[in-house]
């Protein structure tokens, strides 16, 4: 079992793209729920904001569970992974962690 984060922030992709992928607290409910079906995503947290998109997991394989998220991603903005999969950052265990901390502290903001 792995905690991973896969995610899009302002310096890794154009805005008009990141607009797509955010997820406002209107959707977050069913967001999280989509996730949570996905087959090799066992917990999942969303951190969304104007900067970043990242999706947080407890997963069972992690290859697997970052193209959980892809799939999340395209089908939950409209775009195909080819338009976004290069702009993509993904950390697995402690860099998962320590990139979490780092976010949260306003270290990578």
């Amino acid at each position: 079992m792995s905690v991973i984060v896969v995610g899009l922030n302002h310096r890794t992709v154009p805005v008009g793209l990141l607009e797509r992928m955010a997820v406002p607290d209107s959707r977050l409910t069913k967001a999280l729920h989509d996730l949570a079906g996905r087959e090799h995503l066992l917990e999942v947290a969303v951190l969304s904001t104007c900067n970043r998109t990242e999706i947080y997991a407890y997963c069972s394989r992690f290859h697997a569970a970052v193209g959980d998220v892809v799939e999340f991603l395209s089908e939950y903005s409209g775009a195909a992974p080819e338009e976004f999969n290069d702009h993509l950052y993904s950390y697995y265990d402690e860099a998962a962690v320590s990139h979490l901390f780092g976010v949260a502290a306003g270290l990578d903001s």
